[in-house]
């Protein structure tokens, strides 16, 4: 295959500092057209088209993405869905919709094809767009905003890989609810969250192993009490894990329940990004730690 240099005119805006050094978190139409002509040079690249369609369709709550296309008739619904979907991708203005489809077609890629995740990003990262699609299994992934990779160090790869499974889809929203409200600085609810996937996880281990426990009644410092009795050896060591787990509980405490002015100091993003990282290894030795 002919090797190009970068195109002439790219060396140039570089050359003349136009070319943004911070990302941008909009896809723009220019962009929109090279990840279709990057899908449209695999011959599989909208394989799953129909499905894709079919999702999007229910979940916006349309029978037809991109209206006036077609006729409207089922013959031309249910055969053409590749053009219905990128006639919805280019002409969508809500960019979260725009963002969907793209996470939806990787997705439907991340079980077999590393090629068009791999172009895709590496685009996305060329034309100074701010996101990334990362796996979180064999067969399924998330895009994430560049600014993220803090995050994506080996211990939250192999958490977001352990909650993808489905008993785990509770603990999973949880977690990546507290990510969500990091980014948009409402760092009493992130905490709420990390909460909650702690205690979600314990609840879903001990149903799963026929531990007795109360979902309704049980603090988080009840669960790990139930926990610490049913563990197969050293439980006398976890008193030391156990503090660590419970503090990260707590941690949400400061929003999730309320205190009066000067109890307690003014959440910060600091403080917050190290409890949700701190609960990352929690998860991940509440998930993997052997019990009877």
């Amino acid at each position: 295959m002919l090797e190009l240099p970068v195109p002439y005119f790219r060396r140039q805006q570089e050359f003349r500092g136009e070319i943004p050094t911070t990302f941008s978190y909009v896809l723009t139409e220019k962009v929109k057209h090279q990840i279709i002509m990057i899908l449209d040079s695999y011959s599989h690249g909208f394989d799953y088209s129909q499905s894709i369609v079919e999702r999007l369709r229910l979940e916006i709550g349309k029978p037809e993405l991109a209206s006036g296309w077609t006729d409207g008739s089922y013959i031309t619904r249910k055969y053409y869905p590749e053009l219905e979907l990128k006639r919805f991708f280019l002409k969508v203005q809500d960019d979260e919709y725009a963002l969907t489809v793209l996470e939806y077609i990787l997705c439907s890629h991340a079980m077999y094809n590393d090629d068009i995740i791999e172009e895709i990003n590496n685009r996305l990262q060329y034309e100074r767009i701010g996101f990334k699609f990362v796996r979180i299994s064999d067969d399924s992934g998330h895009l994430i905003k560049i600014e993220d990779e803090i995050f994506l160090n080996e211990c939250i790869h192999k958490t977001l890989g352990i909650l993808s499974d489905l008993k785990y889809t509770d603990a999973l929203n949880h977690y990546m609810s507290a990510y969500d409200n990091l980014k948009a600085n409402k760092f009493e609810e992130a905490l709420v969250s990390v909460g909650k996937a702690i205690e979600s996880l314990l609840k879903t281990r001990f149903a799963n192993t026929k531990i007795p426990f109360d979902a309704t009644k049980d603090t988080l410092a009840k669960l790990l009490d139930i926990l610490q009795r049913h563990l197969v050896s050293a439980s006398h060591n976890f008193q030391y894990f156990k503090q660590i787990i419970l503090d990260a509980g707590r941690a949400r405490n400061i929003g999730g329940h309320g205190h009066a002015d000067g109890d307690t100091p003014p959440l910060n993003e600091v403080y917050v990004r190290f409890v949700i990282n701190q609960a990352a290894a929690n998860l991940l030795f509440l998930a993997e730690v052997e019990l009877n």
